[in-house]
Formats: C-alpha cells, structure tokens, sequence
C-alpha cells in the first residue's frame, strides 16, 4: 500500500502520513485568537484548519478575521493552509485569491463539480472523507479530481 497523506483525523492514529496543522477553525473563530497563532504554531507543517462555514460557527464577520490572519500568517512562514469550507465557497475563494497562500488543501471538499473545477485550475487540491458518498454532486467531484490534486 502507497503511503497517504491523512487530513481527516483530529487525533493522530500513527498510520499514513499525518499532517500536523495549527489553526482557528471557523467555529472557534469568536472564542480563540488567531493573532496569537504564530506563537503557537511550533512544527506544524501547515496553518488550519482554517475557513468558513456560513452554516455553524461564530459568525462570518469573526470567521472572516480569523481566516485573513491565518492566511497572512502562512504566506509569511510558507506554509500550506488546511481548509474547511460550508456554503461559503466563492467568498473563500476570493479569499485565497487576494492572499495567495503556497498550496491550499481543501479539507472534507463537499462541493459541486463546478466547484471542484474552479479551484483545481487554481491547483488546489481536494481531501474527500466520508459525506463525499451522501452527495452525487460530491461524488461527480472525485471522479473528476486527478489523483495529482487528490
């Protein structure tokens, strides 16, 4: 078995490759402090998860704030940003395009084809977990993901 690059776990399990990420997720955006992330960043290898969720979480004016700085924050160490998008994927997409972080990884991409398109031609790439197989929109998606990008 090819070793793989494992995003979906909160609690490293020892198998795979795990990313270690430090970062603000939206539904914690009104209760941590993103401006203090970079002390706390230690060896992480990307910052996140990060985001927007205009579905659940602190509400968007704080999830906005947390994001900008965290990109900011991975632009100027060069790091990857982990990302987790609900209902909210052009506004994040012009997020990304005004801070152009060094890679961006989609976490749990739950998105349409179209979608999935758009931030592939961006060279993003895409995690699926297990809600991509309730969606046949998601599902399109995969199908449609180079293993490249995946």
């Amino acid at each position: 078995m090819l070793p793989y690059v494992n995003i979906h776990t909160h609690r490293p399990t020892g198998s795979g490759i795990e990313l270690r990420t430090a970062g603000v997720h939206p539904w914690d955006a009104a209760t941590q402090d993103a401006a203090t992330l970079g002390q706390r960043l230690g060896g992480a290898q990307a910052v996140g998860e990060t985001g927007l969720d205009f579905v659940r979480g602190a509400d968007r004016a704080a999830q906005l704030s947390a994001l900008r700085t965290q990109l900011r924050l991975a632009r100027e160490r060069g790091l990857p940003v982990v990302l987790h998008c609900v209902r909210a994927f052009e506004p994040l997409m012009r997020e990304l395009a005004a801070s152009e972080p060094r890679a961006v990884i989609f976490h749990g991409f739950i998105g349409s084809p179209e979608q999935a398109r758009q931030a592939l031609a961006k060279g993003y790439c895409l995690s699926f977990g297990e809600r991509t197989f309730a969606s046949p929109k998601t599902l399109a998606a995969l199908r449609e993901t180079p293993l490249s990008q995946l």
